[in-house]
């Protein structure tokens, strides 16, 4: 993916989104279907379309033609993905474990 000029993810579902926070993690540009989690997870640090194939197809001639474009989410990615650690998905698993647990604000023991 480091290699590649854009990361192309045209899900309709995924689960995640880890191919393109993969991506963004390391500096290559992303259009992403603007469907699922994908929104959540991409932001700003990727060109959402429409997840159809003329959408898809649009998305990938403008980042392909617009230099400042790709630049600009070359830049994002690798701040957008750095959100998103494996610590801070325990963590706010623990404190939703222990909200439902009835055990909320006891310290955190791992």
């Amino acid at each position: 993916m480091r290699a590649a000029t854009v990361v192309v993810i045209p899900s309709i579902y995924e689960g995640f989104g880890f191919p393109a926070l993969e991506a963004m993690a390391l500096g290559t540009a992303v259009v992403a279907a603007r469907s699922a989690s994908l929104p959540e997870i991409c932001g700003d640090a990727a060109l959402l379309v429409p997840p159809t194939g003329d959408g898809i197809g649009a998305g990938l001639v403008q980042v392909l033609t617009d230099q400042e474009l790709r630049n600009d989410l070359e830049f994002r990615g690798p701040t957008r993905a750095q959100g998103f650690t494996w610590e801070k998905s325990a963590r706010l698993h623990a404190e939703v474990f222990r909200s439902v647990s009835g055990k909320a604000g006891r310290p955190q023991t791992f």
